[in-house]
Order: structure tokens, then C-alpha cells, then sequence
């Protein structure tokens, strides 16, 4: 029989009756399964788990729609108040309505503090204590961040499952979303880094952007965010643009964005547009933007 582990953690061998090391399978000590490091020690979610302050994590109320304000509505929209509820909305992927065929939309209702940025300086990809963001959906939604902020994003993921994984805030969109009124601040975004090539696509905001997208994001602002990479691509707003993507970026700016390690691509809006199709187009518009330290983006097409 054949067995995949990813992301499988244990205080024992790896597998009864063989202590051999096995791919997916991480050896770590039954002190770090408990406590309140355990969720950053084992990569877990906290959409789904909770940690203890002496034991084992334990598995919460899923966060689903009823537990947020608002009906989801262009007129009435999903309230978020804190990191959870945040986490929750760039995961989501279902569609809403009595024919269930209408994007939701949110709206931040205050600032988002979801780490302490009083150590910042001192942040690594080892960093315990802190939340790890875990998008890892093509989000469904329209996002209005009513001109708020999120503050003390934290991202570190070593290693990608493979080759070109878009890894940021939002992991990438599904077509007919946008984002609007959003500024990202003060954050620490790592991928691919223990990977020899690399190929995690970091964009702070969205991940990377799907072939056949239609895509709006306006008035986003990220600054003061350190990223790190291994020779793929970084995006400061937005990651790789696939190909026959329709974008509309508009009075969006990046600044203040430390780049570190070996990165084969780097935008200040996005880093590159890419197909593995032999006829592609791409339709991006960017708008009334600036971005200061970096190019405007790599323009392969």
C-alpha cells in the first residue's frame, strides 16, 4: 500500500515498527505539541484548532457565515472584527444567496491586529507565539477594507507541496472578486525558503492571479513588510499573473518592502505574467499606482 503524509508530526517513531524518516512525517518533542507555541510548532490552523496553555490543541467551533454580522450583501456585508473572522473570509469559497449564486461580500469594521508587531525586528521563520497565516483557497468574495489595517501579518511557510504555489494574504481569487480600501502593514511574508528552487510565487496581497480571472483591486496600499524567498517570484501587491487573466489594478501603491534571498522576480505591483499555453493574452490594467524601490513589475509577454 501506498501512503502520502503531509504536514504529520509526532513525538515517536515515525511509522510503528520503523523508526526510519518518511517524507511528510516531522519528529518534534511532546513538549512543543502543547501549550500555547503548539499551533506555529505543527503549521495548524487556528480556523480549526485551539491551543492550550498546558495541553494538546483542541479542535474549536468551525467560524462559518452565522457567526458573522451582516447578511453578506452589496447593502449589508459580512462584518469582520478580528484575525479569525479575517482568516475565515479569504478562505471562503462558497457562493451565497437562495440560489446560491452570489459572491458575499465583507467589510473590515476596525483595524486587524493579527500579530503584536512590538518584536518585529526580530521575526524568523521560527518564531513562535505567532499566529502563521494559512490562506490556502481561491477566494470568493468582494473585500472592503473600509480604509482600515491589518497589521502584523506573519507568514512562514518553509517549503510549498510544489512548483509555483501562490503564498501571500490571500493565496489567489476566483474570477469576479475584488479588494478594495486595504492597507497591509507592518508584516513578515517567507516561502520556499528550505526548497532548492525555490518556486513559492509571494505576492503580500493576493498569492498569484488564475488563468481566465476577472479581477479588480483598488486602493490597497502594502508597506513595511519584509519578504523572503528562493528564487522565484515576489510581488509586493500581487504575485504571478497567469495567462488570459483580466486585471484591473487601480490607485494601489508598495513601499518600504524588504526583499531577502535569492528571488529571481521582482515586482513592486507584480512580479511577472507567465503561461504554459502557446497562444495566451493578458488584460491588466494598472491605474494611478506607485511603487518606490522596486520595478513596476517583469513583463514577459
Amino acid at each position: 500500500a501506498a501512503f502520502a503524509y503531509t504536514n504529520v508530526y509526532t513525538d515517536a517513531a515515525s511509522v510503528f515498527g520503523n523508526a526510519a524518516t518518511y517524507s511528510g512525517i516531522s519528529s518534534i518533542s511532546t513538549d512543543s505539541m502543547k501549550g500555547a507555541n503548539a499551533l506555529n510548532n505543527m503549521g495548524l490552523s487556528s480556523a480549526i484548532w485551539e491551543a492550550t496553555e498546558e495541553s494538546y490543541p483542541v479542535i474549536t467551533t468551525p467560524m462559518n457565515f452565522n457567526l458573522l454580522g451582516g447578511e453578506g450583501t452589496l447593502a449589508c456585508p459580512y462584518e469582520i472584527n478580528n484575525a479569525e473572522e479575517l482568516l475565515f473570509a479569504v478562505n471562503n469559497t462558497e457562493l451565497i444567496g437562495e440560489n446560491a449564486d452570489q459572491i458575499p461580500y465583507f467589510k473590515l469594521m476596525n483595524d486587524i491586529v493579527i500579530n503584536d508587531i512590538t518584536d518585529i525586528d526580530s521575526w524568523t521563520d521560527d518564531t513562535a507565539g505567532l499566529l502563521n497565516w494559512t490562506a490556502d483557497a481561491a477566494f470568493v468574495g468582494h473585500l472592503d477594507g473600509n480604509y482600515y489595517d491589518v497589521i502584523g501579518l506573519y507568514l512562514a511557510q518553509k517549503s510549498v507541496p510544489e512548483n509555483w504555489v501562490p503564498t501571500g494574504f490571500i493565496k489567489t481569487m476566483a474570477s469576479g472578486s475584488s479588494i478594495k480600501n486595504l492597507e497591509i502593514r507592518d508584516g513578515y511574508v517567507s516561502a520556499g525558503v528550505n526548497m532548492d528552487n525555490g518556486n513559492a510565487d509571494i505576492g503580500v496581497l493576493v498569492g498569484g492571479l488564475q488563468s481566465k480571472s476577472d479581477i479588480t483591486i483598488d486602493s490597497c496600499v502594502v508597506h513595511d513588510v519584509t519578504v523572503k524567498n528562493n528564487s522565484a517570484q515576489v510581488g509586493a501587491l500581487i504575485g504571478r499573473m497567469w495567462a488570459n487573466a483580466r486585471v484591473v489594478i487601480s490607485n494601489c501603491a508598495t513601499y518600504n518592502i524588504d526583499i531577502v534571498g535569492n528571488v529571481s522576480t521582482v515586482g513592486g505591483i507584480f512580479s511577472d505574467g507567465w503561461s504554459n499555453e502557446d497562444n495566451f493574452t493578458y488584460s491588466c490594467k494598472i491605474i494611478d499606482c506607485f511603487t518606490s524601490g522596486l520595478p513596476v513589475a517583469k513583463q514577459n509577454a
